[in-house]
């Protein structure tokens, strides 16, 4: 199939979540470079410059979506911030904002199994990620009430969006339609604060004693 033809079984409807669904589908099954914004449009049954006023690039597309996933993800953090570990907070909310809707998991897991696998969508995906980190970095801040600039709660948030972010790329290259146990690993991988406003450092090893 070229890619420009239709993708069976979706309506050829101009609206930005049909148009960002088939593009998922397109980048998946062509790869990313061979993804066009034209073939994108020819695929969802809207011209190409009724594509660009919608999306005004290729990473807007594949990231469509997601603005509201990061304000779910907030919501799920702001009722879990009083938790005693700060960590676990963040990865339940995390958790708790990707099983919220079985359908864009689906897609989340789509958009980042198609980055894993093109350095060029990576890359073009890079503002994005730092967006996140920067959300992660704002929970701790808050929580610890500090300054989101501080070095603390900067370290601190990109170390937690790391885990996570590492913990859905794995996830994505497999068959698992549950991210939970790849974030308990991750989880377990990470040794900071078990209280919100707590430094803790990791058990001094014995070979080191």
């Amino acid at each position: 199939m070229s890619e420009g033809a239709a993708v069976r079984g979706r309506p050829r409807v101009g609206d930005p979540d049909t148009i960002s669904e088939i593009a998922l589908i397109l980048m998946a099954r062509d790869g990313w470079t061979s993804t066009t914004m034209d073939g994108i449009a020819r695929a969802s049954g809207v011209s190409t410059p009724t594509l660009f006023r919608y999306f005004p690039s290729k990473a807007a597309v594949l990231w469509h979506g997601m603005d509201e996933n990061a304000e779910r993800f907030r919501s799920e953090f702001a009722a879990r911030r009083s938790q005693p570990s700060l960590l676990d907070a963040i990865f339940e909310s995390y958790l708790a904002m990707l099983r919220a809707d079985a359908f864009r998991l689906r897609l989340i897991k789509t958009r980042i199994a198609i980055m894993e696998h093109d350095d060029e969508a990576a890359a073009s995906s890079w503002s994005k990620f730092d967006e996140w980190r920067q959300l992660v970095t704002s929970f701790v801040a808050t929580a610890r009430d500090e300054p989101e600039d501080a070095l603390p709660a900067r370290v601190t948030g990109a170390a937690i969006w790391s885990a996570l972010s590492s913990a859905l790329s794995a996830w994505a290259l497999t068959d698992d339609p549950d991210p939970a146990e790849h974030l308990r690993v991750a989880r377990g991988c990470i040794a900071i604060p078990h209280g919100v406003g707590a430094y803790v450092a990791s058990p001094t090893p014995r070979s080191a004693k």
